[in-house]
């Protein structure tokens, strides 16, 4: 039988609009107890994370620089679902406030976890065919550069993109590396 939590009591470390720290003491199945410290969107919303396909064969990519690791970092357009808007709502929203692109909604996942050693942050990967131009009505804190690729060049544009010192954005590797496979 596989180990899992059988008690958990959250303390609330830290809390702000988006975000809360939080300790969670737990008992496992085990009998081993401990304390996890993990962080957990306020309100528990979950994001929009949006693949972008242009005619097919292209990637609508965003540069921006992100605070916590200091540098531009190459991402899918994303944002956070608002409280009672719909994930293919929130997705179109968001691609044309960050993008200024319009399209048309192909799948949406269902939830998952971002890094679940360290969050409970869930997200939508939501792929949309691109289709026509709108409006970029970015927030006051976004500086948003659009990135237009062509897939088969994807991986080793990604690679000349890190040896002039910008991130790339785990979803985005995983994406291009795929498409190599």
């Amino acid at each position: 039988m596989s180990d899992k939590v059988i008690k958990k009591r959250d303390f609330i470390i830290y809390n702000d609009k988006y975000v809360e720290l939080r300790n969670a003491e737990y008992e496992t199945t085990t009998g081993y107890k401990g304390n996890w410290v993990y962080i957990e969107r306020s309100k528990k919303q979950k994001a929009a994370v949006i693949i972008p396909i242009i005619d097919g064969n292209k990637i609508l990519l965003i540069k921006q620089y992100r605070i916590p690791v200091e540098s531009f970092v190459i991402e899918f357009p994303a944002g956070l679902i608002e409280e009672g808007e719909d994930v293919r709502d929130a997705a179109l929203r968001e691609l044309e406030e960050e993008t200024g692109f319009k399209g048309e909604i192909v799948d949406i996942s269902q939830p998952l976890p971002t890094s679940p050693g360290l969050s409970s942050e869930e997200i939508y990967i939501v792929r949309i065919n691109v289709g026509g131009k709108g409006n970029k009505n970015l927030e006051d804190v976004e500086d948003i550069e659009n990135i237009i690729i062509p897939l088969n060049e994807l991986n080793v544009y990604l690679k000349n993109l890190e040896k002039n010192g910008f991130k790339i954005d785990s979803k985005v590797w995983a994406l291009s590396l795929g498409l190599i496979f």
